[in-house]
């Protein structure tokens, strides 16, 4: 192999991470953390829909929260900027309790909308919310 095409295509690489840096593509969107701003989305989004209850990520990357005509309401970062959407009770084809790395519990969400991938909500205490049990039941139903 010829040393001068490999230098070549490393200065091209590292060409290329300098303007993405300077582009400001690595920037991540994040939540504030704050229930209100995912209960003014959903009312925005979901047409005027009460939130009943709201579940806020602790890496702040992602919420789920339940509107008050039964519908599920999921907000989650996506790069620069949020992607949200209302579903269905019976459109979550998913809901695991797992463990993640540290002190907590998380729970994992996949929906059956493939245009939407899965949350993975993080919280600092030892349970989830219990209005996610709930959920979780009729979504099986």
């Amino acid at each position: 192999m010829n040393f001068g095409v490999l230098l070549f295509g490393l200065v091209g690489i590292i060409t290329l991470l300098g303007m993405a840096a300077a582009l400001g593509l690595r920037k991540l969107r994040l939540l504030t953390g704050d229930e209100q701003e995912v209960r003014a989305m959903a009312l925005e989004a979901a047409l005027g829909a009460q939130v009943r209850e709201v579940a806020v990520d602790a890496d702040r990357r992602a919420a789920l929260a339940l509107l008050a005509d039964g519908r599920v309401f999921a907000v989650r970062t996506l790069g620069d900027r949020l992607v949200q959407r209302a579903f269905a009770p019976q459109a979550i084809s998913k809901m695991l309790r797992v463990r993640p790395k540290g002190a907590g519990v998380a729970v994992r969400i996949a929906f059956a909308d493939w245009g939407f991938p899965s949350l993975l909500l993080r919280f600092e205490r030892a349970e989830p919310p219990p209005w996610m049990e709930r959920l979780r039941r009729a979504a099986a139903a």
